[in-house]
């Protein structure tokens, strides 16, 4: 496995003469973006809710985010307590640099908080370490129906065990820009395929060659050849057992795929979109109208719209209509948990239920951790028209098409080996065929070790 790693040193050279060749790309990323400083009013005591002394409950409640997040949240824990008078929520919150660290050395230490807030990677390295996680399925305090069955067993089972509820769902889709992309060829209700997205944008950049129809970069790249690869053979790019799913012939037809866009001026040149690595959003030609599509998380689309710049739309994701699989990947924006050593299950299973379920909640939270999971929070939004039809129909249909979910598995060092072989083919460093044969072999190795460790 020592080849990809090779490449590392070499790329980010490259990326580093890239960006003082063609200037800065302007802001400072989005792993912080929005996110409140430490917390401001909440106690952030390692109590691990003690009980207060006129014999009311404390709970802890701990999550990341930004500014709207953290004061829906507020706004629902002041509610709650509210109606339940024996009952103090101890919100702990702030950005999201540190907290997974923080989080899983609460966890091993028996001091997180009572509630906490998780992304879904994390759970299989949580889970790893034993049982820190209370088990669902065993109270009666919360209403599971109101969650898709396939969609909970997928992403949050261990071992039978229900460890977490989603916050919502987040699905990949297309985001394109309404006032550029206005023929018929776009839409809600339209779905290209593979041949047709090449087919277009290689003809809107030949009628106006400061045009590229996708707005991309590697992570972007790596999530639609996952999609690319599903429809191949109807699964993740590995399954349960630690096996590859793709042959090396599909994956050297991917990469060659990528390499064609840019020849074709279906997207930018490496050294121009890797300029813009997790902030596709900040690309001027997004802003200015010469990029008209961008597949990303359904999430993301009010970070499309630039502050409200740009009327962007939803389209799914593209699909072969003789396809394996549906492309469509589906995941929870995030998941809330409760540590098996939370000294009060019974009031944190009832306050969880309230927070994913109630009609009350929904209004407060709305969809400031996505679209709700919960059916009857789904509704809520619909209802307040704070959801909107579209994405709604979005999100129901990707379940329908039966999505494909990431395996519940760690996965240590693979998201970067993929980033590293897809920058080696854009920046023309490796052949599609070289670098297919090269990742199929680091890519099992890597599986091999993952699965030995476990």
């Amino acid at each position: 496995m020592k080849n990809w790693k090779k490449g590392i040193a070499l790329l980010t050279a490259v990326g580093i003469m890239a960006g003082m060749t063609t200037g800065c790309g302007g802001g400072s990323g989005s792993a912080g973006a929005g996110a409140a400083p430490a917390p401001g009013g909440g106690q952030t005591g390692e109590n691990g809710g003690a009980g207060a002394s006129d014999g009311q409950v404390v709970l802890r409640f701990a999550w990341w985010g930004g500014e709207e997040r953290h004061n829906a949240t507020l706004a629902a824990i002041e509610k709650y307590q509210e109606l339940n008078p024996n009952v103090i929520i101890e919100p702990e919150y702030g950005g999201f640099d540190g907290y997974q660290q923080k989080l899983i050395t609460q966890l091993s230490g028996n001091s997180a908080a009572d509630i906490i807030q998780i992304d879904q990677p994390w759970l299989a390295d949580i889970n790893k370490q034993g049982e820190l996680l209370m088990d669902l399925n065993t109270t009666d305090n919360i209403d599971l129906s109101q969650f898709d069955e396939t969609f909970l067993k997928n992403c949050l089972e261990y071992d039978g065990k229900i460890v977490g509820l989603p916050t919502g769902m987040n699905t990949n889709v297309f985001l394109y820009n309404k006032d550029v992309l206005k023929d018929d060829r776009f839409g809600a209700d339209k779905t290209l395929t593979w041949d047709e997205l090449m087919e277009i944008g290689t003809e809107m950049h030949a009628q106006d060659p400061e045009f590229y129809l996708l707005n991309v970069e590697q992570t972007i790249v790596n999530l639609m050849l996952h999609s690319y690869l599903n429809q191949k053979t109807g699964e993740y790019i590995f399954n349960n057992n630690y096996e590859r799913t793709f042959t090396e012939e599909q994956l050297r037809d991917g990469f060659q795929m990528v390499v064609d866009w840019i020849d074709n001026g279906v997207i930018e040149p490496a050294e121009v979109n890797g300029i813009y690595l997790n902030r596709w959003y900040e690309n001027p030609k997004w802003i200015d109208g010469k990029l008209g599509i961008c597949q990303v998380w359904l999430s993301s689309q009010s970070t499309a719209t630039v502050d409200g710049s740009i009327d962007v739309g939803v389209m799914p994701m593209i699909r072969e209509a003789d396809g394996v699989g549906s492309g469509v990947m589906i995941r929870p924006s995030q998941v809330y948990g409760i540590p098996s050593s939370t000294k009060y299950p019974e009031e944190a299973t009832k306050f969880l239920d309230w927070l994913v379920n109630d009609p009350e909640a929904a209004a407060i939270l709305k969809d400031t951790r996505g679209v709700p999971a919960s059916a009857a929070a789904r509704k809520v939004l619909l209802d307040m028209e704070i959801l909107s039809e579209e994405n709604n129909r979005v999100v129901e249909s990707a379940m329908e098409a039966g999505a494909m979910t990431i395996p519940n598995l760690p996965t240590g060092d693979m998201e970067q080996m993929w980033l590293d072989a897809i920058q080696e083919v854009e920046y023309k460093v490796a052949s599609p065929e070289d670098k297919a044969k090269e990742l199929v072999a680091d890519f099992d190795e890597l599986l091999q070790e993952l699965k030995d460790s476990q």
